[in-house]
Protein backbone atom coordinates (compact mmCIF):
# COMPACT_ATOMS: atom_id res chain seq x y z
CA UNK A 1 0.00 0.00 0.00
CA UNK A 2 1.59 3.31 -0.99
CA UNK A 3 2.23 5.84 1.74
CA UNK A 4 -0.05 8.41 0.09
CA UNK A 5 -3.03 6.11 0.59
CA UNK A 6 -2.30 5.48 4.26
CA UNK A 7 -5.31 6.06 6.54
CA UNK A 8 -4.74 5.98 10.28
CA UNK A 9 -8.28 5.02 11.23
CA UNK A 10 -9.09 2.60 8.42
CA UNK A 11 -5.86 1.04 7.06
CA UNK A 12 -7.29 -2.50 6.81
CA UNK A 13 -10.12 -3.43 4.44
CA UNK A 14 -13.36 -4.33 6.23
CA UNK A 15 -13.48 -7.96 7.25
CA UNK A 16 -9.70 -8.49 7.38
CA UNK A 17 -8.14 -9.57 10.64
CA UNK A 18 -4.45 -9.04 9.80
CA UNK A 19 -2.19 -7.18 7.38
CA UNK A 20 1.62 -6.94 7.01
CA UNK A 21 3.78 -4.30 5.31
CA UNK A 22 7.40 -3.37 4.70
CA UNK A 23 8.41 0.12 3.51
CA UNK A 24 11.44 2.21 2.62
CA UNK A 25 10.95 5.99 2.37
CA UNK A 26 13.24 8.39 0.58
CA UNK A 27 10.83 11.26 1.14
CA UNK A 28 9.63 11.76 4.70
CA UNK A 29 5.92 11.44 5.39
CA UNK A 30 5.37 13.34 8.63
CA UNK A 31 2.45 11.41 10.05
CA UNK A 32 0.38 13.01 12.76
CA UNK A 33 -0.61 11.39 16.03
CA UNK A 34 -2.96 8.52 15.27
CA UNK A 35 -4.19 5.22 16.64
CA UNK A 36 -6.00 2.11 15.43
CA UNK A 37 -8.82 -0.14 16.64
CA UNK A 38 -6.42 -3.12 16.54
CA UNK A 39 -2.84 -4.00 17.50
CA UNK A 40 0.09 -2.63 15.52
CA UNK A 41 3.54 -4.25 15.79
CA UNK A 42 6.22 -1.93 14.42
CA UNK A 43 9.83 -2.87 13.59
CA UNK A 44 12.38 -0.10 13.00
CA UNK A 45 15.05 -1.33 10.57
CA UNK A 46 17.09 1.73 9.65
CA UNK A 47 17.05 5.51 9.65
CA UNK A 48 16.93 8.22 12.28
CA UNK A 49 13.60 8.80 13.99
CA UNK A 50 11.99 9.21 17.37
CA UNK A 51 8.69 7.64 18.33
CA UNK A 52 5.97 8.85 20.67
CA UNK A 53 3.41 6.59 22.31
CA UNK A 54 0.83 8.62 24.19
CA UNK A 55 2.89 11.06 26.31
CA UNK A 56 6.16 9.05 26.09
CA UNK A 57 8.87 9.81 23.55
CA UNK A 58 11.53 7.22 22.69
CA UNK A 59 14.89 7.51 20.95
CA UNK A 60 15.28 4.25 19.08
CA UNK A 61 17.91 2.18 17.31
CA UNK A 62 17.82 -0.34 14.44
CA UNK A 63 15.92 -3.56 15.15
CA UNK A 64 13.78 -2.06 17.90
CA UNK A 65 10.17 -3.22 18.15
CA UNK A 66 7.11 -1.32 19.33
CA UNK A 67 3.65 -2.48 20.26
CA UNK A 68 0.83 0.00 19.79
CA UNK A 69 -2.34 -1.46 21.37
CA UNK A 70 -5.83 -0.50 20.20
CA UNK A 71 -6.57 3.12 21.02
CA UNK A 72 -3.00 4.11 21.97
CA UNK A 73 -2.01 7.30 20.15
CA UNK A 74 1.43 7.22 18.52
CA UNK A 75 3.58 9.11 16.06
CA UNK A 76 7.05 8.97 14.49
CA UNK A 77 9.17 11.97 13.53
CA UNK A 78 12.56 12.38 11.79
CA UNK A 79 15.70 13.22 13.76
CA UNK A 80 18.26 15.31 11.88
CA UNK A 81 18.44 15.52 8.10
CA UNK A 82 18.49 11.80 7.24
CA UNK A 83 15.20 11.14 5.47
CA UNK A 84 15.93 7.52 4.54
CA UNK A 85 13.68 5.40 6.70
CA UNK A 86 13.05 1.66 6.59
CA UNK A 87 10.47 -0.13 8.71
CA UNK A 88 8.09 -3.07 8.74
CA UNK A 89 4.86 -3.55 10.64
CA UNK A 90 1.81 -5.72 10.91
CA UNK A 91 -1.71 -5.32 12.23
CA UNK A 92 -3.85 -7.91 13.99
CA UNK A 93 -7.31 -7.61 15.46
CA UNK A 94 -8.26 -8.62 18.97
CA UNK A 95 -10.46 -11.32 17.47
CA UNK A 96 -7.50 -12.83 15.63
CA UNK A 97 -5.33 -12.82 18.76
CA UNK A 98 -8.02 -14.63 20.72
CA UNK A 99 -8.74 -17.09 17.91
CA UNK A 100 -5.12 -18.33 17.83
CA UNK A 101 -4.68 -18.41 21.62
CA UNK A 102 -4.73 -21.69 23.50
CA UNK A 103 -5.41 -22.34 27.21
CA UNK A 104 -1.83 -23.58 27.61
CA UNK A 105 -0.42 -20.56 25.73
CA UNK A 106 -2.68 -17.52 25.66
CA UNK A 107 -1.18 -14.97 23.30
CA UNK A 108 -3.99 -12.62 24.33
CA UNK A 109 -2.91 -12.79 27.99
CA UNK A 110 0.72 -12.09 27.09
CA UNK A 111 -0.25 -9.06 24.99
CA UNK A 112 -2.67 -7.71 27.56
CA UNK A 113 -0.06 -7.97 30.30
CA UNK A 114 2.30 -5.81 28.22
CA UNK A 115 -0.50 -3.34 27.51
CA UNK A 116 -1.52 -3.12 31.16
CA UNK A 117 2.05 -2.22 32.09
CA UNK A 118 2.47 0.15 29.13
CA UNK A 119 5.33 -1.91 27.76
CA UNK A 120 5.62 -0.53 24.24
CA UNK A 121 9.34 -0.51 23.36
CA UNK A 122 11.61 -3.56 23.02
CA UNK A 123 15.23 -3.95 21.87
CA UNK A 124 15.41 -7.02 19.63
CA UNK A 125 18.95 -6.83 18.27
CA UNK A 126 19.98 -7.63 14.70
CA UNK A 127 19.74 -11.42 14.83
CA UNK A 128 16.27 -11.55 16.36
CA UNK A 129 15.15 -8.61 14.21
CA UNK A 130 16.19 -10.29 10.96
CA UNK A 131 14.48 -13.51 12.01
CA UNK A 132 11.27 -11.51 12.54
CA UNK A 133 11.64 -9.97 9.07
CA UNK A 134 11.94 -13.42 7.47
CA UNK A 135 8.66 -14.44 9.08
CA UNK A 136 6.97 -11.16 8.20
CA UNK A 137 8.16 -11.38 4.58
CA UNK A 138 6.60 -14.85 4.45
CA UNK A 139 3.24 -13.36 5.43
CA UNK A 140 3.58 -10.58 2.84
CA UNK A 141 4.59 -13.07 0.14
CA UNK A 142 1.45 -15.17 0.64
CA UNK A 143 -0.98 -12.28 1.06
CA UNK A 144 -2.25 -12.15 -2.53
CA UNK A 145 -2.12 -15.85 -3.34
CA UNK A 146 -5.58 -17.08 -4.40
CA UNK A 147 -7.28 -20.11 -2.96
CA UNK A 148 -8.37 -21.42 0.41
CA UNK A 149 -5.16 -23.38 0.95
CA UNK A 150 -3.01 -20.30 0.41
CA UNK A 151 -5.21 -18.33 2.84
CA UNK A 152 -4.82 -21.03 5.46
CA UNK A 153 -1.03 -21.07 5.01
CA UNK A 154 -0.99 -17.29 5.33
CA UNK A 155 -3.01 -17.43 8.52
CA UNK A 156 -0.65 -20.03 9.95
CA UNK A 157 2.37 -17.89 9.06
CA UNK A 158 0.82 -14.88 10.78
CA UNK A 159 0.10 -17.03 13.84
CA UNK A 160 3.78 -18.07 13.96
CA UNK A 161 4.87 -14.44 13.63
CA UNK A 162 2.53 -13.30 16.41
CA UNK A 163 3.58 -16.18 18.66
CA UNK A 164 7.25 -15.28 18.09
CA UNK A 165 6.55 -11.71 19.16
CA UNK A 166 4.70 -12.89 22.26
CA UNK A 167 7.63 -15.13 23.15
CA UNK A 168 9.86 -12.05 23.11
CA UNK A 169 7.36 -10.15 25.27
CA UNK A 170 7.25 -12.98 27.77
CA UNK A 171 11.04 -13.27 28.03
CA UNK A 172 12.08 -9.61 27.72
CA UNK A 173 11.69 -6.38 29.57
CA UNK A 174 10.43 -3.24 27.86
CA UNK A 175 12.64 -0.18 27.71
CA UNK A 176 11.22 2.17 30.37
CA UNK A 177 13.12 5.24 29.13
CA UNK A 178 11.29 8.17 27.64
CA UNK A 179 11.72 11.86 27.17
CA UNK A 180 11.73 14.37 29.99
CA UNK A 181 8.32 15.21 31.39
CA UNK A 182 7.43 18.30 29.38
CA UNK A 183 4.31 20.26 30.23
CA UNK A 184 2.76 19.07 26.96
CA UNK A 185 3.34 15.46 28.07
CA UNK A 186 1.34 16.16 31.21
CA UNK A 187 -1.46 17.61 29.07
CA UNK A 188 -1.39 14.49 26.90
CA UNK A 189 -1.69 12.24 29.92
CA UNK A 190 -4.63 14.27 31.22
CA UNK A 191 -6.44 14.02 27.86
CA UNK A 192 -5.77 10.28 27.64
CA UNK A 193 -7.37 9.80 31.05
CA UNK A 194 -10.31 12.18 30.54
CA UNK A 195 -11.01 12.16 26.78
CA UNK A 196 -14.62 11.01 27.33
CA UNK A 197 -15.30 13.98 29.64
CA UNK A 198 -16.03 17.53 28.51
CA UNK A 199 -12.60 19.11 27.87
CA UNK A 200 -12.17 22.74 26.91
CA UNK A 201 -9.14 24.87 26.24
CA UNK A 202 -10.03 26.97 29.29
CA UNK A 203 -10.13 23.81 31.45
CA UNK A 204 -6.70 22.67 30.28
CA UNK A 205 -5.14 26.10 30.59
CA UNK A 206 -6.39 26.39 34.17
CA UNK A 207 -5.37 22.84 35.05
CA UNK A 208 -1.76 23.36 33.92
CA UNK A 209 -1.34 27.08 34.71
CA UNK A 210 -0.65 28.08 31.11
CA UNK A 211 -2.11 30.76 28.93
CA UNK A 212 -4.23 29.37 26.11
CA UNK A 213 -1.71 30.70 23.59
CA UNK A 214 1.24 28.91 25.24
CA UNK A 215 -0.80 25.75 25.76
CA UNK A 216 -1.71 25.55 22.07
CA UNK A 217 1.83 26.29 20.94
CA UNK A 218 3.54 23.84 23.32
CA UNK A 219 1.11 21.06 22.49
CA UNK A 220 1.54 21.54 18.74
CA UNK A 221 5.34 21.72 19.03
CA UNK A 222 5.43 18.53 21.13
CA UNK A 223 2.90 16.42 19.25
CA UNK A 224 2.70 17.86 15.72
CA UNK A 225 -1.07 18.15 16.00
CA UNK A 226 -3.65 20.33 17.71
CA UNK A 227 -5.44 19.56 20.95
CA UNK A 228 -8.75 19.37 19.09
CA UNK A 229 -7.44 16.97 16.42
CA UNK A 230 -5.86 14.71 19.03
CA UNK A 231 -8.98 14.64 21.21
CA UNK A 232 -11.35 13.94 18.31
CA UNK A 233 -9.26 11.07 16.95
CA UNK A 234 -8.84 9.57 20.41
CA UNK A 235 -12.62 9.61 20.85
CA UNK A 236 -13.38 8.11 17.43
CA UNK A 237 -10.92 5.24 17.88
CA UNK A 238 -12.49 4.48 21.26
CA UNK A 239 -15.90 4.48 19.57
CA UNK A 240 -14.57 1.97 17.02
CA UNK A 241 -13.46 -0.30 19.85
CA UNK A 242 -16.88 -0.08 21.51
CA UNK A 243 -18.66 -0.87 18.22
CA UNK A 244 -16.38 -3.89 17.77
CA UNK A 245 -17.55 -5.09 21.19
CA UNK A 246 -21.23 -4.82 20.22
CA UNK A 247 -22.19 -1.36 21.50
CA UNK A 248 -24.97 0.48 19.68
CA UNK A 249 -23.87 3.64 17.82
CA UNK A 250 -25.68 5.95 20.27
CA UNK A 251 -24.05 4.18 23.22
CA UNK A 252 -20.62 4.54 21.60
CA UNK A 253 -21.21 8.24 20.93
CA UNK A 254 -22.15 8.95 24.55
CA UNK A 255 -19.34 6.82 26.00
CA UNK A 256 -16.60 8.51 23.98
CA UNK A 257 -17.62 12.06 24.80
CA UNK A 258 -20.12 13.15 22.10
CA UNK A 259 -23.38 14.52 23.48
CA UNK A 260 -24.57 15.43 19.95
CA UNK A 261 -25.18 12.26 17.89
CA UNK A 262 -25.34 14.02 14.48
CA UNK A 263 -21.92 15.54 15.21
CA UNK A 264 -20.59 12.10 16.18
CA UNK A 265 -22.07 10.56 13.02
CA UNK A 266 -20.47 13.17 10.74
CA UNK A 267 -17.11 13.00 12.48
CA UNK A 268 -17.03 9.19 12.51
CA UNK A 269 -17.86 8.97 8.81
CA UNK A 270 -15.35 11.67 7.87
CA UNK A 271 -12.50 9.93 9.69
CA UNK A 272 -13.30 6.28 8.92
CA UNK A 273 -15.17 6.45 5.61
CA UNK A 274 -18.09 4.50 7.12
CA UNK A 275 -21.11 5.38 9.20
CA UNK A 276 -21.11 3.94 12.75
CA UNK A 277 -23.76 1.39 11.71
CA UNK A 278 -21.80 0.37 8.60
CA UNK A 279 -18.61 0.01 10.63
CA UNK A 280 -20.34 -2.14 13.23
CA UNK A 281 -21.68 -4.33 10.41
CA UNK A 282 -18.18 -5.04 9.08
CA UNK A 283 -17.06 -6.50 12.41
CA UNK A 284 -19.04 -9.69 11.94
CA UNK A 285 -17.29 -10.64 8.69
CA UNK A 286 -13.79 -11.57 9.77
CA UNK A 287 -11.65 -13.37 7.16
CA UNK A 288 -8.01 -14.31 6.93
CA UNK A 289 -5.71 -11.46 5.99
Amino acid sequence: MPAAAWDSLHPMPPGRDFEAYRHFNRVWNNFLFHSHPFFEFFFFINGSISIMAEEKRFQIQPWDMFIFPPGVMHRNTPVGENINYERAYFYVTENFVRSVSEPECSLADILHYAVKNKQYHFHLGEEAGKEMMRKLDGVIGMADRPGATAQLINRCQMTILLASVCEILRDSNADPSSATEAKAAQVLRYINLHFADPISLDTLAGQFYLSKYHLLREFKDYTGTTIHQYLIQKRIVYAQLLLQQGAMPMQAANACGFSDYPCFFRTFKRLTGLSPKQYAGTQGRVEAG
